[in-house]
């Protein structure tokens, strides 16, 4: 729904997880409230970027079942862009 969140000071591959599933609550409660019956026709994505700097240290994306599942059932995609620095 349009906003972007920066978590550069401390990441957690679970904060995302947490996160994802108010914001597909919350994108369910909104479609339905503008009168979307089906949500697998408004072709919702998930777009994650994640990049590090740090030597050793690799972005990585960890999605439980319950979010998974809640995306498979709006029939979002999802895209996932890890950059590395050296």
């Amino acid at each position: 729904m349009g906003g972007e969140s920066n978590y550069t000071e401390c990441f957690s591959p679970n904060v995302l997880d947490a996160h994802l599933a108010d914001l597909l609550v919350r994108a369910a409660a909104i479609l339905k409230g503008e009168g979307f019956t089906d949500s697998k026709a408004c072709q919702l994505e998930v777009s994650v970027q994640l990049s590090s700097d740090e030597a050793g240290l690799r972005p990585a994306l960890h999605l439980s079942k319950a979010v998974i599942d809640q995306l498979a059932a709006v029939g979002a995609s999802v895209d996932f862009d890890p950059y590395c620095s050296p």
